[in-house]
């Protein structure tokens, strides 16, 4: 498996708009990429303009799979304007994980 997580840190004033931007991006991941196991956004405590999100692929190459979507691109040419700093992206290297997921 092959996993992402990243910070963004949001203008205050496009904190809604973002989250709805977000949200509709989920939405097309969720409908087109079975190889994307999970892609999950937060809102980190206390700190009302910062998000987390956690990526989860079966594998390096879904994830490129993933990069190559035309709604990716467009998430990932259009993000900057709502960002107050540039996103921080750490990528991960599972070393173990629990096989139980709550919600949807």
């Amino acid at each position: 498996m092959f996993g992402l997580l990243v910070t963004f840190t949001i203008k205050q004033e496009l904190i809604s708009e973002f989250d709805a931007y977000l949200d509709s991006l989920i939405e097309k991941i969720k409908c087109n990429e079975p190889n994307t196991l999970l892609y999950v956004s937060n809102q980190i405590t206390d700190i009302a303009n910062q998000r987390l999100l956690y990526e989860l692929y079966k594998d390096h190459d879904s994830f490129m799979e993933h990069e190559s979507q035309p709604y990716i691109k467009g998430f990932l040419l259009e993000r900057n304007k709502y960002m107050s700093k540039e996103p921080e992206i750490k990528m991960l290297r599972m070393l173990s994980m629990s096989n139980k997921i709550i919600g949807e």
